[in-house]
């Protein structure tokens, strides 16, 4: 009941009133779309993409540390969060903005799903690197 009393009521036309529900409950079309991705997808399918993705997430993150550019990677996650670069790079690449001070402040963020391929992110490494030789000055 908790759940049903926190919702917000939407006002349903065809029935003159208001009902709380969750968005999309009412959809008979969405159902049908998550029935027939699971049975074109199949369990070795969606392992694969989950595989691939927890992989290319390593792999980024293995080359921002490669890079010397402060990233983070939980196990089991495909989101790398790294230390916010510039905003020209930033912008290219949609980079949303984060802030955490337990990580020094300003971040930024990749969730690598399907469509990330390791093509586009070694284009933002390529981006990444020209800014860290052109800018930031070699260590003594």
């Amino acid at each position: 009941m908790e759940i049903k009393e926190n919702q917000n009521p939407y006002n349903v036309t065809y029935l003159n009133g208001n009902m709380p529900m969750i968005n999309c409950s009412r959809s008979a079309i969405a159902p049908l779309k998550f029935w027939w991705m699971i049975q074109h997808t199949g369990i070795e399918g969606f392992t694969e993409q989950a595989s691939g993705m927890l992989d290319r997430a390593a792999w980024l993150k293995a080359e921002l540390d490669h890079l010397s550019w402060e990233a983070w990677l939980e196990p089991m996650s495909n989101t790398v969060y790294f230390v916010r670069p510039p905003e020209e790079i930033a912008e290219k690449y949609m980079l949303a903005p984060d802030y955490d001070e337990r990580l020094g402040g300003e971040l930024s963020h990749i969730v690598v799903m399907q469509h990330v391929t390791k093509e586009r992110l070694q284009e933002f490494l390529d981006d990444l690197a020209d800014y860290i030789q052109e800018c930031i000055p070699a260590a003594a």
